[in-house]
C-alpha cells in the first residue's frame, strides 16, 4: 500500500546519515532467509519494517546509518525504495494538483525571507501546511515535502 511505502521513505527522509556503507549481516541474512524459504515475502516485509523502526528508535548514528544502508539494500533487492525519498514524498501527494500554487507560494515566502519579512513568511508557511506541506530551509533552496519527521 501506498501508506507502507509512505512510511519506509519517510523513515529514510528524516534520518540523516553519512557516507559509510556498511549493513546489518544480522538483518540481511535474516530477510534471505525468509526469501529462501518458500518465498516467505510477508516475513520480509516484516523484516523490512522492524528495520524501519529500529532507525525511528535508534539515537546512535553509526547504528542509524548501518541500519538505513541495510534497509535501502533489502527495498531494493524487492524492487521498492529505489527513489530518493523527498522525490518520492513529494510525487506521492495528493497535492499534484496544486504543486504549481506550492511552488508559487514557496518562492513568495523565499523573497519575504529575503526581505526580512518574518511574519509574512510565516504566515506563509502556515498556509502550506493546510496542505500538508512541510518546509526545510537550507543555503541554496527551500525543500517541501508532504511528511512531518516530528
Amino acid at each position: 500500500s501506498i501508506n507502507a511505502l509512505n512510511y519506509l521513505y519517510k523513515t529514510l527522509f528524516c534520518n540523516k546519515i553519512d557516507t559509510q556503507k556498511t549493513e546489518d549481516k544480522k538483518t540481511l541474512d535474516k530477510f534471505v532467509n525468509a526469501l529462501n524459504n518458500d518465498i516467505n515475502t510477508p516475513k520480509a516485509i516484516s523484516i523490512l519494517f522492524n528495520t524501519a523502526k529500529k532507525i525511528n528508535k535508534t539515537k546512535n548514528n553509526k547504528k542509524t546509518t548501518i541500519l538505513i544502508n541495510t534497509l535501502k539494500k533489502l527495498g531494493n533487492s524487492i524492487g521498492i525504495l529505489k527513489y530518493d525519498p523527498i522525490f518520492f514524498l513529494k510525487i506521492n501527494t495528493n497535492n499534484i494538483k496544486n504543486i504549481n500554487k506550492i511552488k508559487k507560494l514557496i518562492e513568495k515566502r523565499n523573497i519575504a525571507r529575503k526581505m526580512k519579512k518574518w511574519k509574512l513568511a510565516d504566515k506563509i508557511r502556515k498556509n502550506l501546511k493546510k496542505f500538508n506541506i512541510f518546509l526545510e530551509d537550507n543555503k541554496k533552496e527551500t525543500i517541501f515535502t508532504t511528511k512531518n519527521c516530528n
